[in-house]
């Protein structure tokens, strides 16, 4: 049976990194791209069009029988559907777990035998920011900031991850980065006990794959972080992740205010 992918996300960084990725694998495999606007990923990559290994799935998070088209007969899932903004009462993590398990369920239903239907193999979004593995690693200043300027975010992502594994029949691996930034590919390594250490998005789209592509399967039911390897050091943070942490600060401490700037389109 021929490799296939199905990606959750494709017009963000991380999903942009992953299909740009696995785009020039050899032997090539099949990607089921799955976004809300075909017309917005064909703007990022022109090209993608062309490629006949590529089949583009268009729709909201919410419709379940376009989204179980999408994964129906996949290799594996790999969602890349985030929110990087610390919006106050963020859901978005939770609801497209909720819709993955319903198209997911849809399809177990339509198999020979229910109960012995396993999914795919699903790599899931999460942050090293709640891993106690990780975040030790920072200074407790540091960590006490991070963790409030994500609040929102990260209580989202770990609700969604509560929810995910009360399904036995879905093996999940959660794919937990520190700081991402843009930068080159140099190479990344697994582990289950380090991390937060800052990593490009190429290296973190190559993660992901290897969560599911190494050691048959290790990884399943576990959080894992990305360490980039080859010798040199990933680019710094911008300027602007400090202005993203202030914008946090102030939908932790005065959600309100967040919301008036919102409103006014100031973030």
């Amino acid at each position: 049976m021929p490799t296939t992918y199905a990606i959750l996300g494709g017009t963000g960084a991380t999903g942009s990194e992953l299909i740009s990725y696995l785009l020039n694998r050899q032997p090539p495999v099949h990607l089921n791209i799955y976004v809300r606007s075909a017309s917005k990923l064909y703007s990022l990559q022109p090209d993608l069009q062309t490629y006949p290994n590529v089949t583009v799935f268009t729709g909201t998070i919410d419709d379940t029988a376009v989204l179980a088209s999408c994964i129906r007969s996949t290799t594996a899932i790999f969602c890349t559907i985030a929110q990087n903004e610390n919006e106050p009462n963020c859901s978005l993590s939770q609801r497209s777990a909720r819709a993955l398990v319903l198209a997911l369920t849809q399809l177990r239903s339509e198999s020979t035998d229910p109960s012995t239907y396993t999914a795919p193999p699903l790599v899931w979004p999460s942050s090293a920011a709640i891993n106690p593995a990780f975040e030790k690693r920072l200074p407790a200043a540091m960590r006490a900031v991070a963790l409030r300027a994500g609040f929102h975010v990260l209580r989202d992502l770990r609700l969604a991850a509560e929810y995910l594994r009360g399904f036995e029949w879905i093996p999940v691996s959660f794919w937990q980065p520190g700081p991402i930034v843009k930068d080159e590919a140099r190479g990344v390594r697994l582990t289950a006990t380090e991390g937060f250490d800052i990593i490009s998005y190429a290296d973190v789209a190559r993660g992901i794959v290897k969560i599911v592509e190494e050691n048959d399967g290790m990884w399943i039911g576990k959080e894992v972080g990305f360490v980039a390897v080859g010798g040199k050091k990933v680019k710094g943070l911008p300027p602007s992740t400090f202005i993203w942490m202030l914008i946090g600060l102030l939908g932790y401490y005065m959600p309100s205010l967040w919301w008036v700037g919102r409103r006014r389109g100031l973030w």
